[in-house]
């Protein structure tokens, strides 16, 4: 199993409210985590260490808010993609056929990536005592992987097999495990990056 990156925002679902909330917290974290500075009338008096573990932090928010407005830019630029469903849900054991539509941003386009992979969740635990800490790790248990091209309006037709002996979703279980298509494509300035959460389960017993 591979290790999948935990918090990839889908950018087509994100609520106005959280956009504005998050882009306070990067208005309020920094000047109060640098409020020492501030409050310090002779900056050199305080300790070498202190700027260190402040540098260090500020280039972590940094970080976060180049890739915030990166997300942003991705949105506008590509607006809201989405996929039709041929059916509904999917089972293991059965072909997923869906159709992409990704817009007049995506139309004509050569060479797209299509990954349909099966996720399953895990909480893990490191350290001894007061010093342990959990996290919740993404691991990738399925993956299918294909490229293809869109229409002059942005479609395309997208096809995968589900093997049998794979789970389908358990949202509601703790950690969960779900299936989701993710759709690449490489373009220039703001490359697109569209996940969507796929319908799969297991085929209720009689």
């Amino acid at each position: 199993m591979s290790v999948l990156p935990i918090g990839r925002w889908n950018m087509a679902g994100f609520p106005v409210y959280k956009l504005l909330n998050w882009l306070s917290n990067f208005t309020h974290n920094p000047a109060y985590i640098n409020h020492p500075l501030f409050l310090e009338p002779d900056p050199a008096k305080l300790p070498a260490m202190l700027y260190v573990v402040l540098g260090i932090f500020d280039l972590i928010t940094l970080a976060l808010l180049l890739h915030g407005l990166r997300l942003i830019a991705r949105r506008m630029r590509y607006g809201r993609t989405r996929v039709r469903l041929n059916t509904f849900p999917f089972y293991v054991g059965n072909t997923l056929d869906l159709a992409y539509e990704g817009g007049a941003a995506l139309a004509d386009l050569q060479g797209l990536s299509a990954t349909l992979r099966c996720v399953e969740e895990q909480i893990e635990t490191w350290g001894h005592g007061k010093g342990r800490t959990t996290r919740s790790v993404c691991y990738q248990v399925y993956g299918d992987e294909r490229t293809f091209d869109t229409d002059p309006h942005g479609r395309a037709a997208l096809s995968f097999g589900l093997p049998a002996d794979l789970p389908g979703n358990r949202l509601l279980e703790t950690p969960p495990t779900y299936w989701e298509l993710e759709v690449r494509a490489a373009r220039p300035g703001v490359d697109y990056d569209g996940v969507f959460l796929m319908p799969v389960y297991r085929a209720p017993t009689p």
